[in-house]
């Protein structure tokens, strides 16, 4: 469940920086604004603390 919450967090961290990097696609890229850069960052870091909750729920129990 833990692990669920990390893919999902991660993938909107992707899909966010995906889709304002640039909309459709193109080769093009967009600058990302700091609010932008903030989620980022802040949805990496949470992914990354419940991967790490989810492993260590896993294999220290």
């Amino acid at each position: 469940m833990v692990f669920l919450v990390a893919f999902i967090l991660e993938a909107l961290s992707t899909m966010m920086d995906r889709t304002t990097n640039s909309p459709l696609f193109e080769p093009h890229i967009l600058p990302l604004s700091a609010e932008q850069y903030v989620w980022h960052f802040v949805l990496t870091i949470a992914a990354i603390f419940f991967a790490g909750a989810s492993f260590f729920i896993t294999y220290a129990s």
